[in-house]
């Protein structure tokens, strides 16, 4: 082959190698590719499952205290229970200050009500701001708007959020009938009007109950200060975490003249009311009890 046409070979064959080349790299470009892009979905699919595998739902239903709701947060593996309850004994102050909280020296557990009922998604293994940060987004949500109304409408002296919350709780837990509710806090405001102790069972009920057993600094100071057979008006902070048609209620009680009520003996539904003791004691002789 003389160098004319070796040199013609050359021109020919060099470009044609140099597309191959090119067109198997190109290829193993696009297959390598394809390749990490399968391994990167696989990370991501196996990223997801885990955190898939990670989240619980739990529903918290109303008036539930904080205590129950540590337990349950703890059953579903969601945050310990001692590391739930000591956070909503004693939140970070700009917590407080978010809530409008002026004081929480007398409460026993500071965010005591402002946990809203509802059914929530969380991972398992958080950290207890982040559990609290959900309920108390979930609060806002539901029960700001509605007592800047409130705050804006109320003829007179009207109650702190805080107080709002307090009030709700009690009807709460001695109601927790929709029909009922506005009733129960007509007794609740009118007594607390004419400067009469609440005298509600459900606040013993609640230290007995929801805080002897979990806290160490048990005292007789947490009964003057939410026994209302002691103290002389509100407990000093919310004995349960209330519903929405609890904490409007409270802000818009019947109007009523009513400063008793008792339940049927038989049927807890039924509830008689009463403007004077004796029409409540009489109430109490149909609604079944002894001794009156």
């Amino acid at each position: 082959m003389n160098n004319d046409r070796l040199k013609k070979y050359y021109r020919i064959i060099i470009p044609i190698i140099l597309v191959l080349c090119i067109v198997l790299m190109a290829l193993l470009a696009v297959s390598f590719k394809k390749e990490r892009d399968r391994r990167n979905a696989q990370a991501l699919e196996s990223q997801a499952q885990a955190l898939a595998e990670r989240i619980v739902t739990v529903m918290f239903p109303e008036g539930y205290t904080v205590t129950q709701m540590a337990q349950k947060l703890e059953e579903n593996e969601v945050v310990g229970k001692d590391e739930f309850l000591q956070y909503v004994k004693n939140p970070p102050q700009s917590v407080l200050d978010k809530l409008g909280i002026e004081d929480a020296s007398n409460k026993i557990f500071a965010l005591e009500g402002y946990l809203m009922p509802d059914t929530y998604e969380f991972y398992k293994g958080e950290e207890p701001g982040t559990v609290v940060e959900k309920f108390l987004d979930n609060f806002e949500k539901k029960v700001s708007d509605k007592y800047e109304l409130y705050s804006s409408e109320s003829a007179g002296e009207r109650y702190s959020l805080d107080e709002i919350i307090t009030i709700a709780s009690v009807i709460q837990k001695e109601s927790g009938l929709v029909a009922e509710n506005a009733k129960v806090s007509s007794v609740i405001h009118n007594r607390l009007d004419s400067s009469m102790p609440l005298q509600c069972d459900v606040t013993g009920n609640y230290l007995e109950k929801y805080v002897k057993p979990y806290v160490d600094d048990y005292s007789e100071e947490y009964e003057n200060n939410y026994d209302t057979f002691k103290c002389a008006a509100l407990p000093a902070g919310a004995i349960c975490n209330p519903g929405a048609d609890a904490i409007e209620a409270a802000m818009d009680p019947a109007d009523t003249d009513y400063l008793f009520f008792v339940t049927d003996s038989a049927d807890t539904s039924v509830f008689y009311y009463a403007k004077t003791y004796g029409e409540h004691i009489e109430n109490c002789r149909i609604a079944g009890y002894s001794g009156y």
